[in-house]
């Protein structure tokens, strides 16, 4: 007899890790969005949990942060999503561009209802585009992407990142490009149960959320936001096997 073997979806994950106890590490402060990244130290971070260098060039991520403007003096929920995606380039000659998205799930469903996109260009990079899409919330890719541009939406970027405020993998880097970005919950859609989930964040092969995915800094699973207690995590995925 072939063995049976069950998938968890993001939906079971996140219900299991709430019926444990889970709780995640409160989010310390806000961040202005100025392409200044000092203000990230005390947010959640992660690291490229691939290999450095693992992809070429602007394929290659070196992780990504997320936090939220909830404090212990604001009321919960939560209002803003701040968003931080970094490269291991600095430029890029010719027509070259780094792309990435954010593809993120905000009714705890496991599909993607939105899209933050980015694309870098300039030779050292001196550009960015935001490129934002609704989607069908019908699968973990974005369908149906239809695109707008949400009034909340800022972003700004760095070709230049400070030594100690980069995500480091391995030490001795040359130099890496960040991206911050930051949204309102209510252009997000947030439905009542107050949990964003960044479903992927990666490198894509152009600023499209249906365009080819290359390295992801959600490689080990999807970050989650508790608007309601500041708190920020990774949910990691479980692939079980029964016999």
């Amino acid at each position: 007899m072939k063995p049976l073997r069950k998938h968890f979806t993001i939906v079971s994950l996140l219900a299991c890790a709430l019926l444990l106890g889970w709780r995640p590490a409160t989010a310390a402060n806000t961040v202005t969005i100025d392409g200044a990244f000092a203000d990230w130290a005390d947010e959640y971070c992660k690291a490229d949990p691939g290999a450095c260098d693992d992809f070429p060039n602007q394929q290659d991520t070196k992780g990504a942060c997320i936090a939220s403007n909830f404090t212990a003096t604001m009321p919960s929920p939560a209002t803003t999503v701040y968003l931080r995606f970094d490269f291991d380039v600095v430029g890029l000659s010719g027509a070259n561009t780094a792309d990435a998205c954010w593809l993120i799930d905000t009714d705890s469903d496991g599909n993607t209802n939105a899209a933050i996109c980015m694309e870098l260009t300039g030779n050292p990079f001196n550009a960015i585009t935001n490129p934002y899409f609704t989607c069908n919330d019908s699968a973990p890719a974005c369908g149906g992407p239809v695109s707008g541009s949400p009034a909340s939406l800022n972003c700004a970027f760095t070709n230049s990142l400070a030594a100690a405020q980069q995500l480091e993998c391995s030490g001795g880097d040359t130099g890496d490009a960040a991206i911050e970005c930051s949204i309102s919950t209510a252009d997000l859609g947030v439905s009542a149960n107050n949990v964003v989930t960044l479903i992927s964040g990666c490198t894509f092969g152009s600023p499209q959320p249906n365009s080819a995915t290359h390295d992801c800094a959600t490689e080990g699973g999807p970050f989650v936001i508790d608007l309601d207690d500041g708190g920020n995590s990774p949910v990691e995925l479980i692939d079980l096997s029964v016999n």
